[in-house]
């Protein structure tokens, strides 16, 4: 790729031979007026907007200018960007920084074959590539993964996939995924070893795997194996059998046609004994009575344990400290048999840390939406007490918007102790 980065190409200044000849260094502590872009075909002025907005009004620097000019290559639209710094004002008062682009091949067609499972209209949404769209090459190779995870979803755990592009004459490219599927695989059977506490029917409509019916397709995929394993242990830790475990799977296979692979699936299940609540007690907590622990506890002493409810009851009493901005603490759950009773009780062991501060609260991947609309949704501001409660309000609030895909909080650790950066 063709770089033309230095501030020298800054000078590039329009003049016009009334006015007297600038400082060569006219622009550097300017503020930015504008940010502009020249020669943008596929490429939407909108699509930048979110990466230079936070530039603009701000005074030029060799920092900030390094940084804008990360931001736009960082994007991977352009082969050649030439940037010019031109006065915003008559006066020279305020910059306007013209990026002049010539931007990567564009995308002409994306084409599927050798598919026959599956829809091409369906596999085409999966990949993200689409026509019209700025070609690049490292995206094809996640669009491969991307089909690829789409058809094992569906039961194609043989599948293959290849992708291919060519260049037209006007430098644009077309897009071809190529696609072996292999065998679909369908669940006609599930059966249950070593399960006594519960009947088949139970089990089976607790689980994600489903045997082919006439409302069921069947498919049959490693990913939902995996989930069915969990929640048949997990179905057992809800009703008192806390080592409860899927030892096995047994699969036999009948080659049903020359598309399809009927499986049946047999779940060795060892069970365990059935344990009572023995109830919770807490150690190493001074910031908070054992007494307001417990309230925060709702299982009951003596019932069924409950895997489930004993972890949310952990999550509350932990919850109680990180409202309060104690989140370096750390919780560990150490339990006690009575086999004669047949019960188990729990100790909370608690380390407790100093109370965080937020030092700043920062945005990242909105790209469209301006920081103000989301700091508003935040009751939270640098400096407030660390508050898991608050935290998840703005979430809530920013999720009610409906501007986002995915929302994803997170910490840093701030530039001294105990603040923390909020992300």
């Amino acid at each position: 790729m063709k770089r033309i980065v230095t501030l020298g190409m800054l000078l590039l200044v329009a003049m016009t031979a009334a006015l007297a000849q600038p400082a060569d260094d006219w622009y550097r502590g300017k503020t930015i007026k504008d940010i502009r872009f020249e020669g943008l075909t596929v490429v939407s002025s909108t699509d930048l907007e979110g990466i230079i907005k936070e530039f603009k009004g701000k005074a030029f620097s060799d920092e900030l200018y390094d940084s804008l000019l990360a931001r736009v290559y960082g994007l991977d639209y352009f082969a050649e960007i030439q940037p010019e710094a031109i006065p915003g004002d008559a006066a020279y008062g305020t910059l306007i920084v013209l990026f002049k682009v010539k931007e990567r091949p564009a995308v002409a067609s994306v084409t599927v074959s050798g598919n026959q499972g599956l829809r091409s209209s369906e596999i085409l949404e999966a990949a993200s590539i689409k026509p019209k769209t700025i070609f690049n090459e490292s995206r094809i190779r996640l669009d491969e993964i991307a089909i690829r995870q789409l058809y094992q979803r569906k039961g194609y755990s043989d599948i293959q996939v290849s992708a291919s592009f060519s260049r037209r004459s006007d430098g644009s490219v077309d897009i071809s995924y190529s696609v072996e599927e292999g065998f679909q695989n369908i669940v006609e059977r599930i059966e249950f070893q070593g399960v006594s506490a519960f009947s088949a029917a139970a089990l089976k409509g607790d689980i994600s795997l489903k045997e082919k019916a006439l409302f069921q397709s069947g498919e049959f995929s490693e990913a939902k194996l995996a989930n069915s394993i969990s929640s048949l242990e997990l179905y057992y830790k809800k009703r008192g059998y806390i080592d409860a475990k899927v030892t096995d799977v047994q699969r036999t296979a009948d080659m049903a046609d020359g598309r399809t692979r009927k499986l049946s699936l047999s779940f060795i299940v060892a069970e365990g004994s059935r344990y009572n609540y023995g109830g919770m007690s807490f150690q190493g907590n001074t910031l908070y009575s054992s007494e307001e622990l417990s309230k925060q506890i709702r299982q009951r002493v003596g019932a069924v344990l409950n895997y489930q409810r004993l972890m949310e009851d952990q999550a509350r009493a932990a919850d109680l400290y990180y409202d309060n901005g104690y989140i370096f603490n750390a919780f560990d759950l150490v339990p006690s048999r009575d086999e004669e009773r047949g019960a188990i009780s729990y100790v909370l062991q608690i380390r407790e840390g100093p109370q965080a501060l937020i030092e700043r609260v920062v945005f990242r991947g909105n790209v469209k939406t301006k920081e103000p609309v989301l700091r508003r949704e935040i009751p939270i501001r640098d400096g407030d007490i660390f508050s898991k409660a608050k935290i998840m309000e703005g979430l809530r609030n920013l999720s009610n918007l409906q501007y986002f895909s995915a929302l994803n909080p997170e910490y840093e650790q701030g530039s001294v102790e105990p603040y923390v950066v909020l992300v």
